[in-house]
């Protein structure tokens, strides 16, 4: 018999899911809220200077031995460029240090300022503008995130390959050819109930408390705001295509497109300018001690019904990257296929 699933959210999870279930012969149906799918992921060209730029941010796609898989799969279905992606901090005196910071940087802080502690200068500011938190409060969140280096290497990624992809538009088209989007769908648990019994398997990719509404509580979210630059220069405006402005009060970086695009030819420029946002585009967990009891709640509560399942950023409240939502999809197929863990059966008025 042919298997059904219906998968919530169309983000990246959502339609790498979509895909490879497609593709091993199952019935298919993604619903998203807004009107076309790619969550975040989403690019456009400007009218007037032709120059590709990110709607939601730079996106550097990266890739370790651990998740060749990953590669080998989203390459089939977008075009992406590789890049040695680099980036600098920019402080409010005006001076740049490689980011993360390398050993000789460490040196030089060090003989510049020594009576300053690095990781405080780094870290702290950037931790309360990216999750409204002391860093020692998220500390789950920036460990590997804030690694300085003990090398002198001067690449973001160490020991990965990099890319930028080119079109997202085309991305996204080719991951969800001949499946059923629903688009403009604002589901949760409401709608979501009495499809259950008509599906194998109903996966969610969207915020696990906001689906449940909130009934295990409300957990916190950190997000981004989005302003665009164009700026005429003849040359490059950063040394490097991105910049972190961990001093800053409130901006958290800018991007450089051009730059990012290998387009460094036109004088036209357009640069993002990143800043912390507690309304818009909410897809930061923030991993506090309260916030991690909430998610443990829900989790259990999750359990409750049999084939529902939940699977993203989102929907398990964790930071991945996009290496690892490729990975994690391709994993919770292979679960899903060999009956993953359908347990308790589903339980009437429980919410």
């Amino acid at each position: 018999m042919t298997k059904k699933i219906l998968i919530v959210g169309g983000g990246l999870s959502g339609c790498i899911l979509a895909r490879i279930a497609k593709d091993h012969g199952w019935l298919v149906e993604l619903h998203e809220k807004e009107n076309e799918v790619g969550g975040l992921l989403r690019d456009c060209v400007d009218k007037k200077t032709k120059i590709r730029y990110s709607k939601y941010g730079a996106h550097i796609w990266h890739f370790s031995d651990k998740s060749k898989e990953a590669l080998n799969f989203i390459k089939n279905y977008g075009e992406f460029m590789p890049c040695a992606h680099r980036v600098l901090a920019l402080s409010n005196e005006g001076a740049f240090s490689l980011w993360p910071i390398n050993l000789t940087y460490q040196k030089l802080f060090k003989e510049m300022h020594p009576n300053k502690d690095m990781f405080n200068k780094f870290v702290e500011n950037y931790s309360k503008k990216m999750w409204n938190k002391n860093y020692k409060e998220v500390i789950r969140n920036i460990k590997d995130r804030f690694k300085f280096k003990n090398n002198y290497n001067t690449e973001f990624f160490e020991n990965e390959e990099s890319f930028v992809c080119l079109n997202y538009k085309e991305l996204f088209k080719n991951l969800t050819q001949d499946i059923l989007v629903v688009l403009n769908s604002e589901d949760s648990i409401d709608t979501i109930y009495d499809e259950l019994d008509n599906f194998d398997w109903v996966v969610c990719t969207t915020p696990i408390d906001k689906f449940f509404k909130n009934c295990q509580g409300k957990l916190d979210w950190m997000g981004l705001d989005f302003k665009f630059l164009k700026l005429k220069c003849d040359s490059n405006v950063f040394p490097t295509s991105v910049v972190n402005t961990n001093s800053h009060p409130s901006i958290i970086r800018m991007v450089e497109y051009n730059q990012l695009f290998m387009e460094t030819e036109k004088q036209n420029k357009i640069i993002g300018i990143e800043t912390s946002s507690t309304k818009n585009n909410l897809c930061y967990p923030v991993m506090t001690k309260r916030n991690l009891k909430i998610l443990s709640k829900y989790n259990s509560y999750k359990s409750h019904f049999g084939n529902l399942v939940f699977c993203g950023r989102s929907g398990t409240y964790s930071y991945e990257n996009m290496d690892s939502c490729v990975m994690n999809s391709l994993s919770l197929f292979k679960q899903l296929k060999g009956g993953f863990n359908k347990q308790n059966g589903r339980k009437r008025n429980i919410y």
